[in-house]
């Protein structure tokens, strides 16, 4: 090495960047080759979206990043004649990059088991938008720790403000907090789950798409997004529609003449409502005499079962007009019209 005086000279530093930096793209080359490579493997010897060896990949798929350009850095330390000084700013990159991948590694890892696990135990927990923040928000506030103890940084002081400054925040932050311990409240009593389809309001009805930490997201029948506050959800009426399951009974009255075959009009009711597409067969439609005669009309009502709620007003419109087709075909009187109309 060309020195002057014992000192490193201008070109000396100017070399040993050069060389490092040609080093570290060199060796992160290398190492992302190598970890696609990895990558990969775990993919073709994984069996399915759900087996450890998915899980493994997607964890890794960011962290391994931060792991390539580590282990450049780590390299050329033992290649490239660096200070002392300089040697402790690598150093601490080194330790930083290692302690974020391994935050990263815990947060992913732990979201992917919980979804994959959740799913094949039917946990709504595990499909809301609120378990990723229950999970991040741990991991993370331990890898920022971790982090600051490595920058020599006391986090003890910092804990004691945040102990001190939290009853502020908390008042500050009343409703969204109500908000979020309601998305808790939702989380442990389950009263709906994500693809549940629920009413809060003749008007508020649709899908839950997600539960978050603070709303719940409401996909609707005309393919519109209701934001719901999580406390509306907990202090407010909720009808939902899949429990204790998704099927559903819709019911529709039919209407003849009161000299009408009562039999006859039964018969074509459920030939017709058996005959649609979208009625069950199990449980079997039933027609019930209700109200049944009236002063100007008889009257009865059908009640049909549908896999589930949302689409079964087609399916009930569609069995309403198989009805009157059938009804017309057998020459069944209609209902008389209510006096003074015509």
């Amino acid at each position: 090495m060309m020195t002057y005086g014992g000192k490193r000279t201008h070109n000396d530093d100017l070399n040993r960047f050069t060389q490092s930096a040609i080093l570290i793209a060199g060796t992160t080359a290398v190492s992302l080759v190598i970890r696609q490579w990895c990558i990969q493997v775990l993919r073709n010897k994984s069996k399915g979206e759900a087996s450890p060896a998915a899980l493994f990949a997607r964890a890794l798929k960011t962290p391994s990043l931060l792991w390539c350009l580590a282990a450049a850095m780590a390299l050329a330390t033992y290649l490239v004649d660096f200070s002392d000084k300089e040697l402790s700013y690598i150093r601490l990159g080194i330790a930083s990059f290692l302690i974020v991948s391994l935050t990263l590694v815990a947060a992913s890892a732990a979201i992917q088991i919980l979804a994959a696990y959740g799913r094949g135990q039917n946990l709504p927990i595990a499909t809301a938008g609120m378990s990723r923040a229950l999970i991040r928000v741990p991991v993370f506030g331990i890898g920022l720790v971790a982090l600051l103890r490595v920058f020599g940084m006391d986090v003890t002081p910092m804990l004691t403000a945040l102990g001190v400054g939290g009853l502020a925040v908390a008042l500050a932050l009343k409703d969204t907090l109500e908000n979020f311990f309601a998305g808790l409240h939702i989380m442990v009593e389950t009263p709906i789950s994500v693809g549940d389809f629920i009413r809060l309001a003749p008007e508020e009805e649709g899908t839950v798409t997600d539960i978050g930490w603070r709303t719940t997201r409401l996909l609707t029948t005309s393919n519109s997004t209701i934001v719901v506050p999580n406390s509306k959800i907990t202090f407010g009426i909720l009808v939902n529609f899949n429990q204790p399951g998704p099927k559903a009974a819709v019911s529709l009255p039919v209407c003849v003449s009161s000299r009408s075959d009562h039999n006859l009009v039964r018969k074509l009711v459920l030939e017709a409502a058996l005959s649609t597409e979208g009625v069950l067969a199990d449980p079997a439609p039933i027609v019930l005499a209700d109200p049944g005669w009236t002063p100007t009309h008889l009257e009865l009502k059908l009640v049909i079962w549908c896999e589930r709620r949302l689409g079964s007003g087609l399916t009930k419109s569609a069995v309403a007009f198989r009805i009157l087709d059938s009804l017309a075909a057998a020459g069944v009187e209609p209902a008389s019209p209510p006096a003074g109309v015509k």
